[in-house]
């Protein structure tokens, strides 16, 4: 859990490292963006993206998952700060 009031936090597990790795956005209105690839055909391709997009007066962050290989929005929600 974040020690500071942040309007978004991830906490990723990654297999074969000792400990998880943390973030979020420095200001009230800051935003991130996490861009997931996997290989396919000996290729990486993108598969999933994840927008975490705050509001520039701090009222608001939009939640948009987008399918990487069809572009297609799987989610997109707003939660009020």
């Amino acid at each position: 859990m974040p020690r500071f009031v942040r309007p978004s936090f991830v906490e990723l597990s990654v297999d074969g490292r000792k400990s998880t790795i943390s973030a979020g956005p420095n200001r009230r209105t800051g935003s991130m963006r996490a861009e997931f690839t996997v290989r396919q055909d000996a290729e990486f391709r993108p598969a999933l993206s994840v927008e975490l997009i705050a509001y520039g007066d701090g009222t608001m962050v939009r939640l948009v998952v987008t399918d990487g290989f069809t572009g297609a929005i799987i989610l997109d929600r707003g939660f009020r700060q």
